[in-house]
């Protein structure tokens, strides 16, 4: 598996989340193909870790923008995460 990832219909849009790839591409590939899933061009939200410069680029030539952000925090050791290969947050939702 090189990549996976999904987009979910919300009250507001579309989510996609989570969005876990090794390559560039792959990320750029599946957000294509989530692209086509939204027929009626609403609103789709990605939540991209500030530590990934990769998806930060990506999602800007998807003409993504800004709309809030959010800081990690955690207490101990923080968990040891390739964040290199998190294009997209799971769902600040979920955890």
């Amino acid at each position: 598996i090189a990549g996976f990832g999904t987009i979910r219909k919300c009250n507001q849009g579309y989510k996609i989340g989570p969005l876990f790839c090794f390559k560039s591409v792959i990320a750029e590939a599946l957000l294509s193909k989530f692209f086509s899933e939204n027929t009626r061009n609403e609103e789709v939200f990605l939540d991209v870790p500030a530590s990934n410069s990769a998806a930060i680029n990506l999602v800007e030539n998807a003409g993504f923008e800004p709309v809030f952000e959010t800081a990690r925090m955690v207490r101990g050791a923080p968990p040891n995460i390739d964040w290199q290969a998190v294009y997209g947050i799971t769902s600040f939702e979920l955890g």
